[in-house]
């Protein structure tokens, strides 16, 4: 019963032992000498033992030890009073073996004529074998997780906290072992931060003079083809696209304006310009100085550590990254041209 116990859920268990109890009533009853009777007695405690542990997962149903077959397969008890110790028997099977042996068990189904031996597709009832799966039953019980619990309870000792911190405490050498890698799916088109120290990409193959338009109260910028640009005077400004980065690592492309078609330079423009050319040698940060009309940058006092540039992420695919979601203007019928047109 130690076994029984032990692999049973606690409702499982109560359920038994309530069942336990009726048996022990009814064998002082029946003067303890005669077997336990009846189908209603032996399904209870079976219901409540081997039903739940089958359930839970914690026993494993075999197939049929006389014919070997898989489906439909019953526990055959040769004592009631210990419900997980089973033989696993086909319906067939069992039937037989209670109606040609009802000395193994009370809970006689049917009777030998109506079953008869060696039924079709089974094979022919041993009776040696029989007696000796009566009396050697065989179950496979699974182990249950909370066993060392609960007899750690029963001992006395307290149950292990699980936020004790040497549980919880991560070495360090198997994170930084395991391989990732950063994927940059987004790529902002701004200036740099107030408050950032930047860098800029020092190779010309990461900078650009090209075509843009500015929505500025949804904060969008829109890429164009230079044949589009053409047709759309005074609705596009040219810049050169730099490829810059923050302190936190962050790529970003920064836009500054080059002069207008007319040739004028606004100071704007080409502070902006020379800081970024400042950003090329060593980290800076840039801050437009409304009092002054430009732009003022200071460099970094300290030492800092050269960028990590991403080494799989070439200039191409950042401005695929950039503008992509329909910011390339490649038509006149473009949103946002039909936009600054009044026709959306």
């Amino acid at each position: 019963m130690t076994e029984y116990f032990e692999t049973c859920s606690k409702k499982g268990r109560g359920m038994a032992q309530r069942s336990l109890d009726l048996i022990e009533a009814m064998r002082t009853e029946a003067k303890a000498a005669q077997p336990i009777t009846g189908r209603g007695i032996g399904y209870k405690l079976f219901a409540a033992g081997l039903i739940p542990s089958i359930r839970d997962g914690k026993i494993i149903k075999g197939p049929s030890a006389m014919c070997g077959a898989a489906k439909n397969v019953h526990g055959h008890h040769k004592d009631y009073a210990q419900p997980l110790k089973v033989a696993w028997l086909c319906a067939k099977c069992h039937q037989r073996i209670h109606a040609a042996f009802p000395e193994l068990g009370a809970n006689t189904m049917t009777t030998k004529a109506e079953t008869g031996i060696g039924g079709t597709g089974h094979m022919p009832l041993n009776i040696k074998e029989a007696m000796m799966m009566a009396e050697n039953p065989k179950v496979k019980v699974v182990p249950d997780d909370t066993a060392p619990d609960m007899a750690n309870e029963q001992n006395g000792q307290a149950k292990p906290n699980p936020f004790a911190p040497e549980s919880l405490r991560l070495d360090l050498n198997v994170a930084e072992g395991l391989g990732v890698k950063k994927v940059v799916a987004t790529i902002p088109v701004r200036k740099p931060g107030n408050q950032d120290f930047v860098r800029v990409h020092p190779s010309p193959d990461f900078r650009l003079p090209v075509a843009l338009i500015e929505l500025k109260d949804d904060r969008e910028v829109y890429l164009v083809r230079p044949h589009i640009a053409r047709d759309i005077p005074g609705e596009y400004f040219a810049a050169t696209m730099y490829t810059a980065i923050n302190r936190a690592g962050v790529v970003f492309l920064w836009h500054v304006r080059l002069p207008g078609t007319d040739g004028r330079q606004l100071t704007w423009h080409t502070s902006a310009a020379e800081a970024a050319e400042a950003a090329m040698k060593g980290w800076v940060r840039v801050k437009a100085d409304m009092s002054l009309g430009a732009y003022v940058w200071w460099e970094a006092s300290s030492t800092i550590p050269e960028p990590t540039w991403p080494k799989d992420l070439t200039f191409e695919r950042m401005l695929e990254i950039a503008f992509k979601n329909g910011r390339l203007v490649e038509s006149l019928d473009h949103p946002v041209l039909k936009q600054l047109r009044g026709e959306a």
